[in-house]
C-alpha cells in the first residue's frame, strides 16, 4: 500500500489529507487512515464510521456504562452521541474559543437546533465540573421551546437509564436538576418523581444524595407552593424510608421532622396506605405518635382511612426496571411456567436479607396498582394470588412477614364499596381459597391474620375495620367472586382457636343448606372439627365425624365412558360380554385384541401397566402386581351389568392380552 501511495503522488494525481503520526496516536480511539485506491483520487475526508464504530471508537466518555455482549447497542444512547459529534464538528470547523463565539455559531444554524440542545446536553454531561455552568449557560442562551425538548429528553434518561449512568455524570445531573428548578421549567414534576423512584428504601448507600436532594427540596416553601402534589409524595417517601430499620437514628429523626412539617390538607391524598406506613413507622420510635393520635372523625387516621391510595404514590415506591420486571411476570408468562422467571426476579433485586422489607411494596403494587383485563382472567396467564403467594414466601423475618399481610390485606380493613374497587380485595380471598388444599398452612396464617386484625387497632377503629371485612365479604359473595365461605372453615390446618373467632364473621354469609349437618358432612374435611364455645355449631352435635363418601362410578349413555381407567374394576358379566365382542369382532378390524398362542408381551412398559391398574378411589398400590390385583376386583364386585362400556373393555383387553385371556378363562 505505501508503494502504491507513493507512485500515485508520483503522477501528480493529488495530494492526500495531512495525518498525524500513527505512533501519536493510540490505536483503540483513532483508527488507521483509508488508503486510496490505484487509479483512484484521494478522498478528501475518510468516510463517516457506523455506529457501532463509533461507539467503539469515540474519543467522548460515555454516559452510560456499557451493556453486556449479548445485549443490543442501545439507540438512544447512539443518537445523543451522534449529536455530540456533529456538534463538535461545527464548533471546530467554525474555529470557536471562547463562549460567545460558540453562542453566536449556534445561533446561526436554527434547522440543527435539535441536534445542537441535544449535543450541549450530551456536553454537560460529561464535561469537567469546571466547565458544566458554562455549558448551561450556552443551552439557557440557545433554548427557545421553554425547555420542553430537554425535559423529555431527562425525563427519558432519569426513568429508564438512571441506573446505569456513570458517577461523574450523576453529580451533573444533580446540578442540571437544580438549575432547572430554579428556572420552574415544564415537566419538572415529572423529572423530580423519576428521581423518588429510582430511591430504593431498602438499600440507600447507592442513592444516599438522592435522598438529601429530596430532603432539600422538601424544605423549599417556594417549590412545593409551586408543585404542591409534591408534598404528598415526599410525606409518603419519608414516611416508607423511616420505617426502615437499617436507617441511622438521627437520619430518622429528620424524616420524621419533615413528615410532621408536611402535613396538610393535600397530603390526605396519600390514603390509608399513608396511614399503613405510619403504623410501621411507629414501631420503631415514637416520633409519629402525634400524627397517629385518635381524636375523633378529624384525626389524621380518621381522613387516612376514608381516602384509597392513588396509583402513583405505590408506583413511587418501586424502580422502573423493577416494575417491567414484575409486569413481564404478570402479563406474558403462563400458570405453571413461572418458576425460572420468579428465581430470575429475586435474583436480580431480592436475592439480599436487607431486600426483603420490599416485599410489602411489590404486594402493594401488585393489588392496588395491577388490574388484570378480562382477557387476562379468562387465559392461562399466571393470576395474582398466585404471585402474592409466592412472595409471601420470600419473606423470612417475622416482622417483614407482618407487614406482608398488612399489605396484602389493608384494602379489607377500611373497604367501602361505594369508593374501593373489588380488585383490590380479589387477590387475598382468591389465595386462601385456592391454597386450602395445597398450601394449608399459608391458609391458617392468612386467615389466623384476618380474624385477629381488628384487635390491633386502638379502639376508635375497631369498629371501622369490622365493618370494612364485612363489606368486604358481602360485595366478594355477591359478585361471585367465590361460591361459598364453608371450604375456608371446613379447610384442615385451621387450629381450633382461629376456626372459632372466623365463625362469628363468616356465620350471615352461610346459606341455610350450608348449615346443614348433611351438606357439611359431603363437603367435610374428613376429622371432627372443633366447635367454637357458646356458639351453636353448624354441623350438629360436637364430635361428629363428617363421612366423606366413596366416589361412584358416572353412568353415561351408551358407548360413553365412565371417566374411570379402563381395565381396573370388571365383573364376571362384563367378562361374558367382552368374551361375546371379541368372537364376533372382525379380522380385519383395525384394533386387533388377541395375539398369537403363547405371546405374553404387552405393548406398553411395566410402569404404564402399572398406572393402568392403579385404582385411585380404592388406594390400591400402583407397585402391587396387576394379576391379583385383577383378581381381588372381581371377587368384590357385585353382580351387576358393568358401567363400562364395550369400547373400553375392548381397549382394556387390547393394552393387556394376558390378562384379558386369564379373565376369559375365570
Amino acid at each position: 500500500k505505501s508503494k502504491g501511495m507513493k507512485r500515485h503522488e508520483g503522477r501528480g494525481g493529488g495530494q492526500s489529507p495531512q495525518q498525524p503520526p500513527l505512533q501519536q496516536q493510540p490505536p483503540q480511539q483513532q483508527p488507521q487512515p483509508q488508503q486510496p485506491q490505484r487509479g483512484q483520487p484521494p478522498q478528501s475526508q475518510p468516510p463517516p464510521p457506523m455506529p457501532q464504530q463509533q461507539q467503539q471508537t469515540s474519543p467522548f466518555p460515555p454516559i452510560l456504562r456499557p451493556t453486556s455482549g449479548i445485549d443490543a447497542p442501545d439507540d438512544q444512547e447512539m443518537t445523543w452521541r451522534n449529536s455530540l459529534v456533529e456538534l463538535q464538528q461545527i464548533i471546530s470547523s467554525a474555529g470557536a474559543a471562547t463562549e460567545a463565539d460558540i453562542v453566536n455559531i449556534l445561533q446561526s444554524k436554527p434547522d440543527r437546533q435539535p441536534e445542537i440542545e441535544m449535543g450541549l446536553l450530551h456536553t454537560l454531561l460529561i464535561c469537567s465540573s469546571q466547565e458544566k455552568e458554562m455549558y448551561f449557560r450556552c443551552l439557557e442562551r440557545l433554548v427557545r421551546d421553554g425547555w420542553a425538548f430537554l425535559s423529555k429528553q431527562l425525563k427519558i434518561l432519569i426513568t429508564e437509564k438512571y441506573q446505569r449512568v456513570m458517577d461523574i455524570s450523576r453529580l451533573h445531573l444533580r446540578f442540571l436538576i437544580g438549575e432547572l428548578i430554579r428556572l420552574r421549567v415544564p415537566e419538572l414534576e415529572a423529572l423530580i418523581v423519576g428521581l423518588v423512584r429510582n430511591i430504593i428504601p431498602s438499600d440507600l448507600a447507592k442513592n444516599a444524595h438522592l435522598l438529601e436532594d429530596m430532603m432539600e427540596y422538601a424544605r423549599d416553601r417556594e417549590l412545593l407552593a409551586h408543585l404542591p402534589r409534591l408534598s404528598s409524595l415526599f410525606f409518603f417517601l419519608f414516611a416508607r424510608i423511616a420505617s426502615e430499620k437499617n436507617i441511622p437514628p438521627e437520619k430518622r429523626n429528620e424524616l420524621t421532622d419533615l413528615c410532621v412539617a408536611l402535613w396538610n390538607p393535600e397530603t390526605c391524598q396519600v390514603g390509608r396506605a399513608g396511614l399503613w406506613l405510619l403504623d410501621m413507622g411507629k414501631k420503631l420510635g415514637p416520633q409519629f405518635e402525634l400524627l397517629l393520635t385518635d381524636k375523633g372523625d378529624d384525626s389524621i387516621p380518621a381522613i387516612l382511612c376514608s381516602y384509597p391510595t392513588n396509583r402513583r404514590y405505590m408506583v413511587a415506591l418501586l424502580t422502573p426496571d423493577m416494575e417491567n420486571y414484575m409486569m413481564f411476570i404478570l402479563q406474558n408468562v403462563k400458570m405453571g411456567f413461572q418458576k425460572r422467571y420468579q428465581n430470575w426476579f429475586v435474583t436480580k433485586f431480592l436475592s439480599q436479607d436487607h431486600n426483603e422489607t420490599l416485599v410489602p411494596d411489590l404486594i402493594r403494587y401488585i393489588v392496588s396498582c395491577y388490574h388484570p383485563t378480562n382477557s387476562v382472567l379468562c387465559s392461562d396467564i399466571v393470576p395474582r394470588w398466585a404471585i402474592i403467594g409466592w412472595l409471601l414466601k420470600c419473606v423470612k423475618s417475622a416482622e417483614a412477614s407482618y407487614n406482608a399481610k398488612m399489605a396484602l390485606f389493608l384494602d379489607w380493613l377500611y373497604f367501602d364499596p361505594k369508593k374501593d374497587s373489588i380488585m383490590n380485595i380479589e387477590p387475598a380471598i382468591l389465595l386462601m381459597m385456592h391454597s386450602t388444599t395445597k398450601y394449608p398452612e399459608l391458609t391458617q396464617e392468612l386467615t389466623d391474620f384476618l380474624v385477629n386484625a381488628r384487635d390491633t387497632y386502638p379502639v376508635p377503629r375497631q369498629g371501622l375495620v369490622s365493618r370494612g371485612i364485612h363489606n368486604s365479604l358481602e360485595l366478594l359473595l355477591s359478585k361471585g367472586v367465590i361460591s361459598s365461605l364453608l371450604p375456608l372453615y371446613l379447610c384442615q390446618y385451621l387450629n381450633p382457636q382461629t376456626r372459632s373467632r372466623l365463625f362469628p364473621i363468616i356465620r350471615q354469609f352461610l346459606r341455610e343448606e350450608e348449615m346443614d349437618p348433611q351438606h357439611v358432612q359431603q363437603h367435610g374435611t374428613g376429622r371432627p372439627v372443633p366447635q367454637p364455645k357458646g356458639i351453636t355449631p353448624p354441623i350438629g352435635a360436637a364430635g361428629t365425624k363428617p363421612v366423606i363418601p366413596q366416589p361412584q362410578p358416572r353412568v353415561g349413555q351408551a358407548g360413553a365412558d365412565t371417566g374411570r381407567k379402563p381395565g381396573l374394576t370388571t365383573s364376571r358379566s362384563s367378562v361374558s360380554t367382552l368374551a361375546s365382542e371379541r368372537a364376533a369382532s372382525s379380522p380385519a378390524s383395525s384394533e386387533p385384541m388377541d395375539t398369537e398362542e403363547g405371546d405374553t408381551r404387552s405393548p406398553h412398559t411395566g410402569a404404564e401397566e402399572e398406572e393402568l391398574m392403579y385404582d385411585e378411589s380404592r388406594g390400591s398400590s400402583p407397585h402391587s402386581s396387576p394379576l391379583v390385583s385383577m383378581k381381588s376386583e372381581i371377587s368384590s364386585a357385585p353382580q351387576s351389568p358393568t358401567p363400562f362400556s364395550a369400547p373400553s373393555l375392548n381397549r382394556a383387553a387390547r393394552l393387556n392380552p394376558t390378562l384379558f385371556r386369564y379373565l376369559s378363562i375365570s
